[in-house]
C-alpha cells in the first residue's frame, strides 16, 4: 500500500470520527443534561415536526406545561439534593406516562413540557391524569421519608394549523391562571383548546 493510500484512509477515518462527534454534539444541544429529557431547543424542534405532521395528516396536537409544586419547600426542608431528586422524579413520571412518539422536556428549574402527537382534548386529559396519578402513587423516597411531589398542568389542544407559540401560550395561561391557583398540593390540571 502506498503512502498516499494510507494518508487517504487515515483522512477518511478522521472524517468519520469528526462526523460522529458532530452528531453527538447535535444531540447534546437538544438534551437537558440533568434529567436526560429534551431541553427547550429539543422540545421546540420536536413540536415543530409534530405540527408539520399534524398539518399533513389533519391530526390534533396537544401541549402540556407542567410546574413542580413545593420544590422550594423540599429544598428548604430536606436540602437541595432532595429538591434535585424531586425534579428527577417528575422527569421519571413523564417518561413513565408518555408514549414513545411524544416529547417530554425540561424547560428549566421545575418547569416541564410535553408535546402529544395525535392527542385530542380527551386523550390529553387522560395523559395529564396519568402523570398526576403516577406522582400520587409513587412518592419520592428520601432517606427514611416518602416525599410527595406534585405538579400543576396546563394543556392546549390544536391542529396542524396551530403555531407552536399559540399552543405554548394557551397551555401556560391555563397552568398559571387555572391549574396552579386551583391546586392545593395534590396536583391539578386544566386542558382546553388553543
Amino acid at each position: 500500500m502506498s503512502s498516499t493510500t494510507k494518508d487517504v484512509r487515515a483522512l477518511e477515518m478522521r472524517i468519520r470520527e469528526l462526523e460522529a462527534r458532530n452528531s453527538e454534539l447535535e444531540r447534546l444541544i437538544r438534551i437537558d443534561p440533568f434529567t436526560g429529557l429534551s431541553n427547550r431547543t429539543g422540545f421546540m424542534d420536536g413540536l415543530e415536526k409534530v405540527l408539520s405532521r399534524a398539518a399533513r395528516d389533519n391530526a390534533p396536537v396537544a401541549v402540556l406545561m407542567l410546574d413542580g409544586n413545593g420544590i422550594k419547600a423540599i429544598n428548604d426542608t430536606h436540602g437541595h439534593l432532595a429538591g434535585d431528586a424531586a425534579i428527577l422524579h417528575i422527569a421519571d413520571a413523564l417518561r413513565a406516562c408518555l408514549r414513545s412518539a411524544d416529547t417530554a422536556a425540561r424547560f428549566g428549574g421545575d418547569e416541564f413540557a410535553a408535546v402529544l402527537h395525535r392527542a385530542d382534548k380527551a386523550s390529553a386529559q387522560r395523559v395529564a391524569q396519568r402523570i398526576l396519578e403516577y406522582l400520587r402513587t409513587h412518592p419520592l423516597s428520601w432517606g427514611n421519608e416518602s416525599l410527595t411531589v406534585t405538579v400543576g398542568i396546563g394543556g392546549a389542544v390544536g391542529s396542524g394549523a396551530s403555531t407552536a407559540i399559540e399552543l405554548l401560550t394557551r397551555a401556560d395561561e391555563l397552568l398559571v391562571q387555572e391549574a396552579k391557583p386551583a391546586d392545593r398540593g395534590s396536583g391539578c390540571c386544566r386542558i382546553d383548546n388553543a
